[in-house]
């Protein structure tokens, strides 16, 4: 009886152990299925990181505030929309707040309570709150948005979001009066940024969370109040900026370098070509105390399309492999305390072209007693004219006239016309010339 007792035992034993590995099995499929169909991103722990040192900065958490136009949103209502998610560009992902995984974002989607914004290498995003006041998002940078509320005491709207790490940039504009309000808590400060009346209406600015956990905050127009660790404000006036280093404590406001003068290619140039998309080259100049540069491309004249970000050592950068389409450029200097403002932007196209020019030729008789004959004719504006070999210049609108001298005898005349993509069209004629 012994032996069937143990006999038995072992077989439930396996069983167990069978039950147990069919489980593992079970739970890794699901794991598998889950990292398939749900996209990584920031994990919670990695989106809370910083605000222990928030907490130092006085603010609440990692919050952004900004006010702007629109229904008031009720504490309990986590379903009123908060902001729009405007534009994407590359790899941006989103999770809503009751979500456990990241998904691709939409250009157009809406923003509510806690939903969450990430950029990745190479990505832009811009956040809407209204017409008047966006956020752009750098690359490699995350926001989390949460609820609008009427504030009584300062008499306009807030939002509130979470800037977690990245760059954060943006314009408040009050609309219909009202005073626009933002607060962004870094890892080791608050900005407090307005848009009110003593701000000129307008602020623009730009905060970024640094590779070595500082915090810069420059201001381009309007005014904001930098919360160091401490408690202590420190005020910065237009055309200013201030770091706090990753203890809490900050820097003198500063005045940042002058914005670098634009050089090449210069504003509304156009770039013609027929099969290979040219090489562009960029060049810029200052006479400021610059340490790099910060270039920006983009498809649009706010820079929510941003096609390059780069930041570079040399005043020139080159690109040789753009799509057909107009663009604009701008350049900023960077120090190690602050960044300038952008350049004023400048634009320009690129147009494939491979149809030939026009070109019509009025060629004199085919038999001539006179030597000295006219070719008259009209070719596309801005195309390149050679008539008997010889380059001739036409009108502005593309009309153009030239004498020549003929030979006694056979005169073949071949008109040629280049256009700037290196399109050609020709025209010939025999000409006999029959001179006593």
């Amino acid at each position: 009886m012994v032996p069937g007792r143990l006999k038995s035992a072992m077989a439930k034993s396996a069983e167990t152990v069978a039950a147990i590995v069919l489980v593992l099995v079970f739970f890794a499929i699901i794991l598998g299925m889950m990292q398939t169909f749900f996209p990584l991103g920031t994990g919670f722990q990695d989106l809370m990181r910083g605000d222990k040192g928030a907490a130092r900065g006085g603010a609440g958490g990692r919050d952004i505030l900004v006010s702007g136009p629109g229904a008031d949103g009720h504490l309990g209502d986590a379903s009123s929309v908060v902001a729009t998610l405007s534009t994407t560009q590359q790899t941006v992902k989103s999770k809503q707040a009751d979500a456990i995984a990241w998904r691709d974002a939409q250009a157009g989607m809406a923003l509510r309570d806690r939903d969450a914004v990430q950029t990745q290498k190479g990505a832009t995003a811009v956040i809407a709150f209204d017409e008047n006041n966006r956020l752009q998002l750098g690359e490699n940078s995350l926001v989390v948005i949460r609820r609008m509320e009427s504030d009584p005491i300062l008499r306009g709207r807030r939002a509130f979001s979470m800037a977690v790490d990245g760059e954060l940039s943006g314009t408040l504009t009050a609309s219909s009066g009202d005073a626009i309000h933002l607060e962004v808590a870094t890892p080791n400060g608050v900005a407090r940024l307005s848009s009110t009346a003593a701000a000129r209406g307008e602020t623009d600015f730009k905060i970024t969370v640094n590779p070595d956990n500082t915090s810069t905050l420059a201001v381009f127009s309007g005014m904001a109040e930098l919360l160091t660790a401490s408690g202590k404000a420190l005020r910065i006036e237009a055309n200013q900026a201030a770091t706090i280093s990753d203890a809490g404590v900050a820097t003198r406001a500063i005045t940042p370098p002058k914005a670098p003068l634009p050089t090449a290619p210069g504003d509304a140039s156009v770039y013609y070509y027929r099969d290979l998309a040219p090489q562009v080259q960029f060049r810029w100049d200052t006479k400021e105390k610059t340490e790099r540069f910060h270039f920006s491309l983009a498809r649009d004249p706010a820079f929510g399309n941003i096609v390059i970000s780069t930041t570079l050592a040399e005043k020139h950068y080159t690109h040789g492999n753009l799509k057909p389409g107009k663009y604009y450029w701008r350049v900023s200097g960077l120090t190690s305390l602050a960044e300038s403002p952008p350049s004023a932007a400048r634009a320009f196209e690129l147009v494939r072209d491979t149809d030939p020019p026009l070109l019509s030729v009025e060629f004199p008789p085919a038999i001539t007693t006179e030597s000295k004959q006219r070719v008259r004719g009209h070719t596309e504006p801005g195309a390149r004219l050679l008539i008997a070999g010889k380059p001739v210049t036409p009108r502005a609108d593309g009309d153009f006239e030239y004498e020549l001298e003929l030979e006694s005898g056979s005169n073949v005349l071949v008109v040629q016309a280049l256009d700037p993509a290196g399109n050609v069209s020709f025209r010939s004629q025999l000409v006999q010339g029959r001179f006593p």
